[in-house]
């Protein structure tokens, strides 16, 4: 589902957003933890967001890395969910990032309300079966809600969330850099802002694919 994140009732998940601030950039940096640090965490995974920007990276797309380090893409989606042939793998290599970090569970998030999202639940379910991960899945009508005051480790990339949970990981980066070393990756920074609004970014990367749902 490389069609993702702009979801009228979330904005953007993955989508690009105008970059933080340096302080608000080391700010969240402060708060993200090492891998290591991940041993007997819980993990909250803003489901959408991470699997959206490793699917892109599947598909060739530009990985753009935030001043706070988040990956982040340039794909959209409005409301919908779209499976494609990336999808089974990113979650495949989401999953053995996962598993060496020995984590005390891993709860994903779903966005209710965007159509098919029961039918991805299914399948993140149905591959961590396969592969022995004991994962959670649940169907929520807002995650950014919970997943911002949440006390576990949230696995995201959205900037509103960032903002507000008291630590972070950049799940999609570490997927990215274990299993697809050769991703094109560039660092993104917005221009100041101007009367007219926030500047064109000084790097740029084209949309991946939108597919048909498979």
């Amino acid at each position: 589902m490389i069609a993702t994140p702009s979801l009228s009732a979330r904005g953007s998940p993955s989508a690009v957003a105008p970059a933080p601030t340096n302080n608000s950039s080391t700010a969240r940096a402060a708060r993200s933890p090492t891998p290591v640090a991940l041993t007997g965490a819980i993990l909250e995974i803003d489901g959408y967001n991470v699997l959206t920007t490793v699917e892109a990276a599947l598909a060739s797309a530009v990985m753009l890395i935030g001043r706070d380090g988040s990956y982040r893409d340039m794909a959209s989606m409005h409301g919908n969910f779209k499976k494609v042939a990336e999808t089974p793998k990113a979650i495949t290599l989401i999953g053995q990032t996962l598993a060496r970090y020995s984590l005390q569970s891993a709860l994903w998030y779903l966005d209710a309300p965007v159509s098919n999202s029961a039918r991805l639940k299914q399948l993140l379910l149905e591959i961590a079966a396969a592969q022995h991960w004991l994962w959670q899945v649940e169907l929520v009508p807002d995650p950014d809600r919970i997943l911002a005051v949440s006390p576990a480790i949230i696995a995201s990339a959205d900037s509103a969330i960032l903002d507000r949970c008291p630590r972070w990981l950049s799940l999609a980066r570490e997927v990215v850099e274990e299993h697809l070393p050769l991703a094109t990756t560039v660092e993104f920074h917005i221009l100041s802002p101007t009367k007219r609004g926030f500047g064109k970014p000084t790097a740029t990367s084209r949309n991946p694919r939108q597919p048909k749902f498979g």
